[in-house]
């Protein structure tokens, strides 16, 4: 295994960390996951475990038989002695005596050449004697005939002394390597002198070139290495340990967290190391003539350390035996990473360039996989009542859940239909891993049940680029021969697309103005490009024709961190006179790396408003340095962001937003398909700016236009209305309308009051405002709305005997930013129980083909037309599934707060260009991204062919590629029966996003507003306060009575999340 310098961090390349024994709590979800991960193959715990012991015998000095990754042969290894070996070695090997050459093997070698030589200069004059004298007998002819064979012999002689010398240099060059092999003293008395035994090279010339740079060098060259320290020493702490800071004066945080903290500064000093160690150098023929180098460590070195403590109150820290173990097995672990048969490559052209962005990605291409459904499984559970089932994909050697069906209840042939994306890099191939279906029963109380698996070969898929296959394969067990079921799926790989040359720009970066783009201040140092794809990723956009691709986010390091001060670090119960005269906010004009107050940062990566990504904690400093990052796939990049939050990691109360940035692709990547710049954070209670890099490489993969959109949004229903079939006789005027997604719990209830029935029989729920309805929805793709018809004089009874005809509309089957009416049908069940219709999924056309069971108890009674828009991102709909969702959800909210009272969201969802709001011919303004469809409520119960289909051929026409052929599905079985939508751009968040009308109308009403309403100001107004840390919240007790009540919250969730069905869902990537 090897590894790369300056790699950046990320899941798959984690922060090594030592080898401890934790204990945690048992409970049915910790089993679960251990259950899952005992069905993958053990070949990297076994390694883990490999190396750990090979650590522990080279640090008992045992020698350990390993592969030279270097030159490939076997050799044996150990650690360097912990004392110096003072015994004599042999004088200096040019002072030895010098073994003769073999002179009789020369000899023998120079008489082979000589005498066959001899043989042809005699005949050759004897030749030319015998010809000359055959055509004259004159003295003239007879010496003009010798001049061929004197050459002949001249050349012959020069052959001869050449070989000799040639024969004569190559024994004694022979004779110099067996003087230095034969150098030494025969110490152990075997009579031979072996490898330890012999005279060491001396290394005083590396000595004194060191003696010579070490003074001068820049010690921020270091600045990688101390990185890597800390970060093994900061992943590695136990508990009480809060934190770990290395700089020139390092401390060490120590005490029980949350509760009390202890700094203890101390001077950390190596004082020697001694090794052994081998290097490859790969040549190339272009400068700087190097490529990589691989070096490899023959056994743990002697490092020598000395830790000095500054302060005469304390002892000297080495002598503490927690701290002394702890550094020493620090740095152990650092060093063992590239211990043979583990090296660590140095790409030496690029490290000498001095470039270190990605200029693609480690992906080569992706999976689409679509997951269809299961039949005939059968229940392992002990009673075997019931199956709960669900699907995790994962890769047969990985073990990392990479994605998770719904659960579907009490279903024994599930319809998920539901579709992932996996990414693949060289190593997958490289590991030939498989790509795993597993389905699981889930329990809600014990471990979850395994009920079958499926594997697909991925070097197979490969061959086969971009054409998917679609197999019904039955399941199996690792523990059980035979199992009842199969599983139906369709998976297709795709690579990534070369940048077309058709699109080649300059590559400048679209942030400077085109009037000065070409003045030589504006000119940035170009990027160096190590082979022609970077070369060309650095000038071509993204084709918009392929949407769909690899994103590559990667954070290198904040510069100028800092807190806004503005009067909080004084104290708050000082009178104001006692100021006169003072600066009101004043930083004392000096940037320091480290000094007292600064933060302990960390970030977070959100791709369109889910967070993928967070780093490691960089404590106390304003120039953390993280390399670190993730790469997602991306759907539609014409309208995905990228938000980056900075946070600052705190003892006792809420880690603090100290800004964001809001980074969208399409306003990025203009003219070439990477980008680098430095980003300052807003809206936070920081300041600094953040070195962000992003690449984007498209993919062969066309998916259909529903599927290109956000996992998280709000659905404005405008109107609906219902026709139903000539021999039912529900009268649906009386009936209570409720609106239900089934995922994220979104409930809303349409009143009676808008709903009207028309001459013709439809009866018709429309309002007078915009939108009837605004849902805000999370996990869009596995989400279905749910339209219930209740008689409402039964709501006080039964639910079941309440409920007249279901609709059920999935939300992967609708495209984001178009407003259209779309049909869907009417249900009613027989026996009354909806639920396999709830959960399982049914195409907007009605076709229940794929059902196995339960088809006859399903009558359609009529259709439903629904008039909705899907509106992309987060919005204030959102705030009580954010805000009560535990602390992950709480932070994001709070992220978006920031980011929408600072204007950043304005474009979120957009496609493109944003055009003037236009005018829907009622007087109400509506953005134009979405299009205007049977906005009047009399004609909402229209056929499809009056207001959708015909609206949307005459009022707009796609751009060609916005109409691409889909290349991911495999049958018209699959394939969603919708028309294909626009992607145009999006300025509001939905429902909750009007905060223009609510400026206009606060300004009408400013004189006469009432007590409720400046109680609602002067409540936002607190909150702007709070979240700025002023007010009441400057002071610590403030901001550690919130961390406390948050903290209780996150408790009471935990609880209630322990005793419901989950899945085994990914969590957010992390490099620790």
């Amino acid at each position: 295994m090897s590894h790369k310098l300056a790699e950046p961090y990320s899941g798959k390349n984690p922060v090594p960390q030592i080898a401890t024994k934790l204990t945690s709590l048992i409970n049915p979800e910790h089993a679960t996951r251990a259950k899952a991960a005992q069905l993958q193959d053990q070949s990297n715990k076994q390694d883990q475990k490999q190396t750990q012991k090979t650590a522990a015998r080279l640090a008992k000095g045992y020698i350990m038989h390993v592969v030279d990754p270097v030159t490939g042969e076997e050799l044996d290894i150990k650690n360097a002695d912990e004392e110096p070996d003072v015994r004599n070695r042999g004088e200096n090997v040019l002072e030895n005596d010098f073994p003769p050459p073999d002179w009789k093997e020369h000899r023998a070698h120079v008489v082979s050449v000589v005498t066959p030589t001899i043989m042809y200069i005699a005949g050759a004059y004897t030749l030319s004697f015998l010809l000359a004298r055959l055509i004259s007998n004159s003295i003239l002819v007879t010496s003009l005939a010798l001049v061929p064979p004197t050459l002949l012999a001249y050349a012959l002689q020069f052959r001869v002394y050449s070989i000799s010398r040639k024969d004569f240099d190559d024994r004694v060059w022979h004779s110099e390597r067996v003087r230095g092999l034969l150098a030494g003293s025969d110490l152990n008395g075997d009579g031979q002198v072996g490898d330890e035994e012999r005279t060491k090279e001396s290394a005083e010339w590396a000595n004194a070139i060191l003696r010579g740079v070490w003074p001068i060098m820049n010690p921020s060259l270091f600045g990688s290495i101390i990185d890597l320290l800390e970060d093994i020493m900061q992943s590695s702490v136990p508990k009480f340990v809060v934190r770990i800071a290395i700089f020139y004066l390092s401390n060490f945080f120590l005490g029980i967290r949350g509760l009390y903290g202890l700094k203890v500064p101390v001077w950390v000093e190596i004082t020697g190391a001694i090794g052994t160690a081998r290097a490859r150098l790969q040549l190339i023929s272009d400068p700087p003539f190097v490529k990589t180098t691989m070096v490899t460590l023959l056994g743990l070195p002697r490092i020598t350390i000395s830790v000095i403590a500054l302060s005469p109150i304390l002892p000297n820290v080495m002598n503490l035996p927690f701290i002394s173990g702890f550094v020493s097995s620090s740095i152990d672990t650092a060093v063992a990473e590239y211990v043979a048969p583990k090296s660590i490559t140095l790409d030496l052209q690029r490290l000498i360039s001095g470039d270190d962005i990605k200029k693609d990605t480690d992906a080569i291409g992706v999976l689409v996989v679509h997951m269809h459904r299961a039949k005939g499984v059968k229940a392992m559970d002990a009673n075997g009542s019931s199956v709960d089932p669900y699907v995790t994909l994962t890769y047969s050697r990985l073990g990392k859940p990479l994605y998770s069906t719904r659960i579907i209840k009490a279903d024994c042939n599930p319809n998920f239909e539901e579709t992932a994306i996996v990414l693949v890099d060289l190593n997958t191939i490289r590991l030939r891993e498989k790509l795993s279906f597993q389905l699981w029963d889930s329990d809600r109380m014990t471990v979850d049940d395994l009920l079958g698996v499926v594997e697909v070969d991925i070097i197979d898929l490969t061959r086969h680029s971009t054409k998917p296959q679609r197999r019904s394969t039955p399941l199996s067990h690792p523990h059980t021969k035979h199992v009842p079921g199969s599983f139906e799926y369709t998976v297709g790989y795709y690579g990534k697309r070369a940048p077309s040359s058709c699109l080649r720009t300059s590559g400048i970066d679209p942030g400077i103005p085109e009037d000065m783009a070409k003045r030589s201040e504006f000119q940035n140092a170009k990027d160096i490009a190590m082979n022609d794809l970077e070369a060309a990723v650095l000038v071509t956009p993204p084709d918009p024709e392929w949407p769909s691709g690899v994103l590559s986010v990667q954070l290198h390091e904040i510069r100028g961190l800092g807190v806004k001060k503005e009067g909080r670090e004084r104290n708050v119960m000082k009178s104001v006179r006692s100021r006169e005269g003072e600066k009101g906010q004043d930083d004392d004009g000096d940037e320091q790396e480290e000094a007292e107050g600064l933060p302990s940062s960390y970030c977070t990566i959100s791709l369109n408003d889910e967070l993928v990504y967070q780093t490691r904690v960089k404590p106390i400093t304003s120039t953390p340095i993280f390399n670190a990052g993730t790469e997602r796939f991306v759907r539609d990049w014409r309208k995905a962001h990228v938000s980056v939050t900075v946070k600052d990691s705190r003892m006792r109360e809420k880690d603090a937003i100290l800004g964001v940035v809001m980074l969208k692709l399409s306003d990025l990547l203009v003219n070439a398909s990477q980008i680098t710049r430095l980003y300052s954070i807003e809206d936070g209670l920081g300041y600094g700016r953040i070195r962000v890099s992003l690449v984007f490489r498209p993919v062969e993969a066309k998916l259909p236009p529903s599927l290109l959109g956000f996992d998280t949004g709000t659905l404005n229903v405008h109107d609906l209305a219902v026709k139903l079939n000539g021999q039912q006789d529900m009268d649906l005027t009386k009936c209570q309308v409720r609106l239900k997604t089934t995922k994220s719990g979104a409930d809303e209830k349409v009143s009676r009051e808008v709903c009207h029935k028309r001459e013709d029989g439809i009866v018709v729920w429309a309002s007078e405002e915009e939108n009837i309805k605004g849902l805000p929805v999370r996990v869009r793709y596995s989400s279905a709305l749910l339209l219930s018809f209740k008689d409402a004089s039964s709501t006080m009874g039964l639910r079941r005997t309440g409920k007249k005809a279901l609709a059920v509309l999935w939300l992967r089957d609708i495209v984001d930013n178009d407003e259209q009416t779309i049909e869907i049908p009417l249900w009613h069940v027989r026996d009354g129980d909806y639920s396999r219709l709830k959960m399982n999924y049914s195409p907007p056309d009605g076709d229940l083909s794929a059902w196995d069971q339960d088809k006859e108890k399903v009558v359609r009674v009529g259709s439903v037309w629904i008039h909705l828009a899907f509106v992309p991102g987060l919005n204030d709909l959102h705030h009580d599934m954010m805000d009560g969702g535990g602390s992950k959800r709480k932070e994001a909210w709070e992220a978006y707060t920031r980011e929408r009272e600072g204007g950043l969201r304005d474009s979120i969802g957009e496609t493109g260009q944003v055009d003037q709001d236009s005018d829907d011919g009622d007087g109400n303004s509506r953005p134009s991204h979405v299009k205007a469809r049977g906005s009047d409520p009399d004609k909402a119960g229209d056929p499809p062919s009056n207001t959708s289909d015909h609206n949307q051929e005459d009022d707009w026409e796609a751009p060609a590629h916005e109409k691409p052929s889909m290349n991911t599905m495999v049958s018209s079985e699959a394939v969603e029966n919708e028309p294909i939508g626009r992607h145009s751009s999006s300025t509001l968040g939905g429902v909750g996003s009007g905060e223009d009308a609510a400026d206009d109308t606060q300004h009408e009403g400013e004189g006469h507003r009432g007590v409720i309403q400046k109680l609602k100001d002067w409540k936002h107004h607190e909150q702007e306060l709070h979240r700025e840390h002023r007010g009441v919240m400057q002071m610590k007790p403030a901001r550690t009575a919130e961390w406390v009540k948050d903290n209780v919250e996150e408790g009471v969730h935990s609880i209630k999340d322990r005793f419901s069905m989950k899945t085994q869902k990914p969590g957010v990537e992390t490099e620790v």
